[in-house]
């Protein structure tokens, strides 16, 4: 409870609810996110869209851990489209790209092709919100192009565009296997 309430004063916006697995009232919750078996005690970390995102056990550091779990809002968009066994096409630009235009042109595409089976995460470079996220995906955030990040609905990596994609290539990346070991007689994981 210390670690919660600690987060929580670091957190904007943050609650912390209590949970009790034998309580009929929570069990919907308990089914939702697997809570069952889970060992605890455990702080559950659920971003505003209902997703949960990640779990810390207390103890020294709990406080940093459940912090540092908080996704931004384009994360929490990414790791729904995960619980939601959606393939993903993350995209880094910005307005003043030249290629931003044509590049979200071929994405309708995209979904018109993949319709409920894809998820566009569309990451506004200048938004400084998004600043630790984008720098998890290694995307510089003075690009000069927009970078598309292709992901099947595990979160495994299928390819990384630089620039204005074509419909076809984006949609060829996205029935790529992704690569599951350096065996080089792997071929790939299903993503099934």
């Amino acid at each position: 409870r210390t670690a919660a309430k600690e987060a929580q004063a670091r957190v904007k916006g943050s609650a912390v609810v209590e949970l009790d697995r034998s309580a009929r009232a929570h069990a919907t919750a308990v089914k939702r996110y697997g809570l069952q078996a889970a060992p605890v005690p455990l702080v559950l970390v659920i971003a505003p869209n209902g997703t949960a995102v990640g779990a810390s056990r207390p103890g020294k550091g709990a406080t940093e851990r459940l912090v540092n779990l908080v996704p931004t809002p384009k994360k929490a968009e990414l790791m729904q489209a995960f619980e939601q066994r959606k393939t993903s096409v993350l995209v880094f630009s910005r307005r003043t790209m030249p290629e931003q235009s044509p590049l979200y042109e071929n994405l309708s595409g995209v979904t018109r092709e993949l319709k409920d089976k894809v998820r566009l995460v569309l990451v506004d470079l200048d938004d400084k919100a998004e600043a630790k996220f984008i720098k998890e995906w290694d995307v510089p955030m003075a690009s000069l192009r927009p970078t598309v990040v292709v992901l099947n609905a595990k979160g495994q990596a299928l390819g990384r565009l630089v620039g204005t994609q074509t419909t076809a290539k984006i949609l060829e990346t996205s029935r790529k296997r992704a690569a599951c070991c350096d065996d080089p007689k792997c071929k790939g994981c299903s993503d099934g």
